[in-house]
């Protein structure tokens, strides 16, 4: 009688365990997510980056079962919280919300401690189209008046951008290089910051992502002159894309996404995969960035390598155009 009573302890304490996932005889993949989650942002709040993931994370919470702590860590236009993330313990449990542009776009003007080899690609859930602007009393109603005007006066027009070596810088630089103008950029730590310069008169023309210019757009207080988006944007059909101006390299966007250090289990990837992919798909998550002028745009993980790749290739063609090379591709 008491080894039977025994056997049903023991039984009843290896559920109990199963139950709370701290059975040691499943593995730390197979518990995951046993603790709360921290997502780095590179970029202060307010921004796309920042809007985005805060858009998710209750859904992405959800799915995976685990508070998510979300952290601006901004710097170097993302460098600094990249380079944390990348040095951080592959278990899955600090992640890079933050898009394809720092690990691509930035590699031209900074010397990183990183590569594309130093993150597993999780996937995309949100892109974010890149906008040429100006105040809405400016002398120029499109880009071609702005680009003669350029001509005209060489060096006398500035740019805010979110950073240099940010993608908002590469677009302008992209529109430079086509069309043999002379802009100066002055960087801002954000795009916010940015738009403010552009509407404060700080600055002539702002170089930004669509959500961080959608609302003064609409209260009239800035013009938009082009998009980098694939198609005209519904909301803005007189605006047209890059590509149609005859710009190179003209499809470069924010891409929203999640990224693991390198070495991360296969089984972890797995599961911050399904839950990013859920939470994607869920509808309300779909409007709420919408009603931020993002869209959703989901990519899995092999997805997303080939988009990385992809937009990598243009950076570095574009690099070269613009003189500046420093190919960490291969780096750890």
């Amino acid at each position: 009688m008491g080894l039977r009573y025994l056997a049903l302890g023991a039984i009843s304490a290896v559920l109990l365990s199963l139950a709370h996932g701290t059975w040691t005889g499943l593995s730390a993949e197979e518990r995951f997510p046993a603790h709360p989650v921290h997502l780095i942002v590179p970029a202060p709040a307010g921004g796309s980056l920042d809007i985005g993931i805060r858009i998710i994370e209750p859904r992405l919470s959800a799915f995976l079962g685990a508070p998510i702590v979300i952290v601006n860590r901004s710097g170097a236009s993302g460098a600094v919280a990249m380079a944390a993330v990348a040095s951080a313990p592959a278990d899955g449990y600090t992640l890079a919300a933050t898009s394809t542009s720092t690990l691509t776009v930035i590699s031209l003007t900074q010397n990183l401690p990183y590569g594309l080899g130093s993150f597993i690609p999780i996937g995309n859930y949100a892109v974010d189209a890149g906008m040429i602007v100006v105040r809405s009393d400016a002398p120029w109603k499109t880009l071609d008046e702005l680009v003669e005007h350029a001509r005209q006066f060489p060096g006398k027009l500035t740019y805010g951008s979110y950073g240099i070596g940010s993608l908002s810088t590469l677009n302008m630089e992209a529109i430079k290089v086509t069309s043999g103008i002379d802009v100066l950029n002055v960087p801002y730590p954000g795009a916010p910051q940015a738009i403010l310069a552009v509407v404060g008169k700080q600055v002539d023309i702002g170089a930004t992502p669509y959500s961080a210019a959608a609302s003064f757009l609409q209260a009239g207080a800035l013009r938009a002159l082009m998009t980098s988006a694939d198609a005209r944007l519904p909301t803005w059909p007189d605006v047209p894309t890059l590509s149609e101006k005859g710009v190179r390299h003209a499809k470069l966007k924010l891409m929203l996404g999640l990224y693991a250090p390198a070495g991360t289990p296969a089984p972890v990837v797995a599961a911050l995969e399904r839950a990013l992919q859920e939470a994607a798909a869920d509808p309300q998550v779909s409007a709420s960035l919408g009603k931020a002028s993002m869209f959703i745009q989901y990519e899995d993980s092999q997805g997303l390598r080939r988009l990385l790749e992809s937009e990598y290739a243009d950076v570095m063609e574009l690099g070269r155009e613009m003189g500046l090379m420093k190919d960490v591709r291969d780096k750890k």
